[in-house]
């Protein structure tokens, strides 16, 4: 049994005899659940070789879905947690610490068939108590049936690998549609997303598609699991050390590598 399938079991048994009638206009469990795994897939960080993924989701929903929930809660969130756990297994995930889901009600959730989900990775400062700092960044509302919303795209590092460029005027670049793109940072992300450093706006370009780290006194270009791939001069990578006028292929975009 896998882990969706698990919870699904888990979720109707919670709420057997619960809520009377058809719940068909309402928000199910695994529809939140499914929510969760996507906004944790979409979030992953590429670190020291490893995938991790935020550790704290927040899911905004319904005040009276909440409300008639209200003698489950404690439970659904702890088997959604359960879940995300065994869903970042499965797929080669790793978390900071173990993962922690809270449902809360809101008044700007106005469908029960909404949510608004909110994800976050643990910060090293401690509160007292023991208690991690935090602070859930918004997603906006989701339809259950439609597409994730824009989210904003945290920093990304590897740590111990990634360093500072030279300073001064940028030596490389990329040409994408005709512009260059001069690398001046250490961590730039591709993808068709707007909050990436480049935005390639094509169907065959993933929201969050690759990235291009400065590491030790290279530039890397990553693909970030892409759905389409990455290739350099015509080879599927993983990762690869850049050289001049590298001809990558972003999804189905052409993009080169070069001296500006």
């Amino acid at each position: 049994m896998n882990a969706l399938t698990r919870f699904e079991d888990m979720a109707e048994h919670l709420l057997q005899g619960l809520l009377p009638g058809s719940q068909k206009q309402r928000l199910q469990p695994v529809e939140i659940a499914k929510r969760l795994a996507r906004a944790m897939d979409d979030e992953r960080l590429l670190a020291a070789g490893h995938w991790l993924v935020p550790d704290e989701y927040q899911v905004e929903i319904h005040p009276q879905l909440f409300q008639d929930w209200t003698p489950v809660v404690a439970s659904l969130e702890k088997e959604m947690a359960e879940y995300l756990l065994q869903a970042a297994q499965e797929m080669g995930y790793g978390f900071q610490s173990n993962p922690v889901v809270q449902l809360k009600s809101a008044v700007n959730v106005r469908s029960q068939r909404d949510m608004r989900v909110m994800t976050h990775f643990t910060t090293t400062g401690k509160q007292s108590g023991g208690a991690t700092t935090a602070t859930p960044r918004p997603r906006g509302l989701i339809d259950p049936t439609g597409a994730m919303p824009t989210v904003q795209i945290p920093a990304v590092q590897v740590p111990g690998t990634t360093g500072t460029p030279p300073q001064g005027q940028p030596v490389w670049g990329l040409e994408v549609d005709a512009r260059l793109v001069p690398l001046s940072q250490a961590t730039l992300n591709i993808g068709r997303m707007l909050q990436n450093d480049v935005v390639i706006s094509h169907t065959s370009v993933s929201r969050r598609h690759a990235q291009i780290i400065w590491r030790g006194g290279r530039y890397i270009l990553v693909d970030l699991r892409s759905a389409n791939g990455t290739r350099v001069n015509g080879q599927r990578v993983q990762e690869h050390v850049l050289q001049e006028n590298d001809q990558i292929r972003i999804g189905e975009v052409e993009v080169v590598f070069k001296r500006l």
